[in-house]
């Protein structure tokens, strides 16, 4: 058995990597087993160092009430915890075993009465876990030698060591559920800004990111990158919204894995009642078309959505077409030859349409401002130098 021991400390002084290595150091005298999801105390004899107790030595119905009673300070994150109990074990059996909380941090993260870090004062020898003895739970409780890594089981009357650890971690990345008001009614193609939001339920930096839009902390410049934010910060999303009409865009924040959206619909294609109560008449394409699916007309309002309604001078022009056009197109869609007449004046009008959408409304206005050219000075000095030969 000696042996046996001997050759476990030489494995954990030749095998550095593995000592605690699931251990996080929080500050203020805390470690996280991130294995176990449990906090210890640093202080492995904090019942000494605190003045409870002369030397830390205590039966087991005092150890347990000691731990339950404590309320410690941390200082970092500013919060006094309580929760506390002793490590517990599942009590199996006796001998040399890692099921305990303190046969893990034995065995698996390599800390010992020989090498103690990242704790202080762990003392020589035995431990009290908080679970009681199965076959004499009256009388018996379990207890864990730190200097060899032994399970036992002793009378509760001895007098050992208390280590107090408590569930979870200390630091809390997850904040308290946030709100965005949703806006609708909103200007096509216009930048909307959310309402502010109070980042609470914090005590240490969380990431922040965002997924269709920017957001600003603390009122600083907008970005879409990935950062950090802390317990009280304010925080802003913005988006652009749709160019169409009645159209809804997202932008969602994520704070520590906590989400909410921020969704943004355009106002209502403006309305406006002329002469005729049938919608589908109420504009002049669809009078001279005879119907507002017809394909010609589907595409004349695609560019009015796509195109037109993206820009200012483009939704002043809609507004005056509506505004204008339902007494022009209830007079045309009584005269049968004016309706042929306006489908064949509307045909390039299409024509471009279809292009603005297709290849790009700049490149189809360059084919415009070529065409204008060829119209108003190639076209002319060819028929001048036509007539000039005559």
């Amino acid at each position: 058995m000696k042996k046996t021991i001997f050759f476990f400390f030489i494995f954990l002084l030749f095998c550095p990597a593995l000592s605690w290595a699931e251990l996080i150091d929080r500050g203020g005298g805390l470690i996280y087993d991130t294995d176990l999801d449990i906090t210890w105390l640093q202080d492995a004899n904090y019942a000494m160092t605190s003045g409870y107790n002369a030397d830390g030595q205590m039966n087991w119905t005092q150890a347990t009430t000691w731990a339950a009673n404590l309320s410690y300070y941390d200082s970092v994150r500013d919060q006094t915890l309580t929760g506390w109990r002793l490590p517990t074990t599942p009590g199996t059996s006796t001998g040399y075993l890692s099921e305990g909380e303190m046969g893990h941090l034995f065995y698996i993260d390599g800390v010992t009465y020989g090498s103690p870090s990242p704790f202080i004062n762990i003392q020589y020898e035995i431990y009290w876990y908080g679970t009681e003895y199965a076959a004499d739970p009256t009388g018996t409780a379990w207890i864990f030698y730190l200097d060899q890594g032994y399970q036992n089981g002793n009378s509760k009357g001895g007098l050992f060591y208390a280590w107090a650890v408590r569930d979870g971690d200390v630091v809390d990345t997850t904040p308290d559920q946030f709100t965005f008001t949703d806006q609708t009614g909103v200007t096509v193609n216009t930048v909307i800004t959310s309402n502010t939001i109070t980042v609470s339920g914090l005590n240490a930096a969380t990431p922040i990111s965002i997924l269709g839009g920017t957001y600003a902390i603390n009122g600083g410049s907008y970005t879409s990158a990935n950062g950090t934010v802390s317990n009280g910060s304010t925080v802003r999303v913005q988006q652009t919204s749709s160019g169409n009409y009645s159209t809804t865009t997202d932008t969602t924040l994520t704070i520590g894995g906590v989400s909410d959206i921020f969704s943004v619909t355009t106002e209502a294609a403006p309305e406006y009642g002329g002469d005729i109560n049938d919608s589908s008449s109420c504009f002049i394409a669809t009078a001279a078309f005879g119907s507002y699916m017809e394909p010609h007309v589907m595409i004349l309002r695609e560019f009015r959505d796509q195109v037109l309604s993206g820009n200012p001078l483009g939704r002043s022009f809609v507004f005056f077409y509506y505004k204008v056009s339902p007494p022009i197109a209830n007079f045309i869609s009584q005269h049968d030859a004016l309706k042929m007449l306006v489908r064949w004046i509307l045909l390039p009008v299409v024509g471009l349409s279809w292009m603005a959408l297709n290849i790009g409304p700049i490149f189809t206005l360059g084919i415009i401002l070529v065409l204008t050219v060829l119209l108003f000075k190639v076209v002319p000095r060819a028929y001048t130098r036509y007539c000039h030969k005559g």
